[in-house]
């Protein structure tokens, strides 16, 4: 197993899920601790990734529920070979649209601290009878999938309750609302937050938003 194999190996084993860059992978996030990125500017927390995964300064990474700023960046290596991504992160600004709320019946049961939203087209390709090319793509149905991150629910919801659910999150533009939702996976971190990720069937202007 070569040094970056085993790194790796290492990562997928004590890392968290973590989201950069529209990809999902394995990788460490905690406090910086007594190495002194705590400053006036506040907290700061070490970071230690893939080497396929460099996350760019000023982007974002999402990981234990919680979204984070990346400082600083670089790739640690050996002897010419990338081992793994080491990092210095800084926990993101709060929105300043309020994020997003989770409701089913009418009545919110959670709220997330930001959505990302990315179309999905079940879109088939049409092969002929005896063709090795496809004629066409046959169009799909349009879903849309979501991240959500920061996730707390309320005293006496049940976050894992299969029931169909609306988030309505807010953006530069305004408020969008996503329905039809039903969740995919729910990943519990510290603090009590959640990343969700779930499939919406429709998007909608709010009005007013």
């Amino acid at each position: 197993m070569t040094r970056r194999a085993e790194a790796e190996a290492m990562l997928a084993r004590y890392g968290g899920e973590t989201f950069c860059g529209g990809g999902s992978f394995r990788a460490v996030v905690c406090p910086a601790g007594s190495r002194g990125e705590g400053t006036a500017a506040g907290p700061r927390y070490d970071y230690f990734g893939p080497a396929a995964h460099k996350p760019p300064v000023g982007g974002t990474v999402i990981s234990g529920g919680e979204s984070y700023t990346v400082c600083r960046c670089e790739t640690v290596r050996l002897g010419g070979e990338e081992l793994y991504v080491r990092a210095v992160l800084a926990p993101a600004a709060p929105p300043p649209d309020g994020g997003a709320a989770l409701e089913r019946n009418g009545r919110t049961f959670a709220r997330a601290y930001s959505c990302s939203a990315e179309a999905a087209q079940g879109a088939e390709a049409v092969v002929p009878f005896g063709e090795g090319a496809p004629a066409q793509i046959a169009e799909g149905a349009v879903a849309w999938k979501l991240t959500l991150t920061g996730v707390r629910a309320e005293s006496d919801a049940d976050l894992f309750a299969t029931d169909e659910f609306r988030v309505t999150a807010a953006g530069p533009g305004g408020k969008t609302a996503y329905t039809g939702c039903r969740w995919t996976g729910v990943e519990s971190a510290e603090g009590g937050a959640y990343t969700v990720c779930a499939l919406a069937a429709g998007r909608e202007a709010v009005p007013g938003g």
